[in-house]
């Protein structure tokens, strides 16, 4: 769920938090398609990056952070 988080009294988008963490880890599924060599099964590697990228968000976004 995306909700306002308080930091400080500061109210900020949990965005702010699950996207860089989000690219993190898909940089680390790509890293491991890469040296496995399954790109080349694969038809459009840029699309494909981003369906992961949306799935891994998704994923993150329902973690109970402590937040």
């Amino acid at each position: 769920m995306i909700r306002e988080m308080n930091v400080f009294g500061v109210l900020i988008s949990s965005m702010l938090i699950t996207t860089p963490l989000t690219f993190a880890i898909t940089f680390l599924i790509r890293s491991i398609f890469v040296r496995t060599g399954f790109y080349r099964l694969v038809w459009h590697p840029p699309l494909f990056d981003a369906a992961v990228f949306m799935i891994v968000w998704s994923m993150v976004v329902r973690l109970p952070l402590p937040f």
